[in-house]
């Protein structure tokens, strides 16, 4: 795919060919803003022309903050507390601090949540939904790790805390 030229766009380096720039040995993808790649000359490459399979392998906090919104809307009467955990898994896992409205069981209210938030997953990457119960854990309420001072949620804190519940979750996949 040539774009401005000799120039082409690659995910491995290539040699330029260029007479106007022959100190620039290496061209290709430099920068990436979103899904939008651009070249070394700032040209947006085409569709078929930008890297190919997951734009990340980790979860951003903002899409695991939109997770967590999006729970909060659907589900807010079902729901105390949550938190979207899971950087470097294949797919996020959901903890829930059920209300104290909240009459289901643990597995129905696993179920219930999956049901109410799966339009909002299918509009997400594979790697970005919450598609499974399995991806789905409620714990007793107050059991999540908080900040002192305000009590919000530590995300890193439940990572390591329920480390083996969420490699058991995963089964043998490594983190990295």
């Amino acid at each position: 795919m040539s774009l401005l030229g000799a120039r082409t766009v690659t995910s491995t380096p290539v040699i330029s060919s260029s007479k106007s720039n022959p100190e620039s040995i290496f061209l290709g993808v430099e920068e990436t803003t979103g899904s939008r790649a651009r070249t070394v000359s700032g040209a947006i490459p085409s569709k078929s022309a930008r890297p190919r399979g997951h734009y990340s392998e980790t979860l951003i906090i903002g899409q695991l903050r939109s997770i967590e919104d999006n729970v909060r809307a659907t589900c807010g009467e079902l729901v105390f507390e949550c938190i979207v955990v899971g950087n470097g898994r294949p797919s996020p896992a959901l903890f829930i601090e059920a209300s104290e409205r909240c009459t289901m069981d643990s597995e129905k209210l696993r179920k219930e949540i999956v049901r109410r938030t799966r339009q909002f997953h299918s509009r997400r990457f594979i790697h970005e939904r919450i598609t499974s119960t399995k991806y789905v854990v409620v714990v007793e309420r107050g059991t999540l790790p908080r900040t002192a001072t305000k009590g919000n949620v530590r995300r890193k804190a439940v990572e390591d805390r329920y480390r083996e519940l969420l490699d058991g979750i995963y089964g043998a996949f490594s983190k990295y």
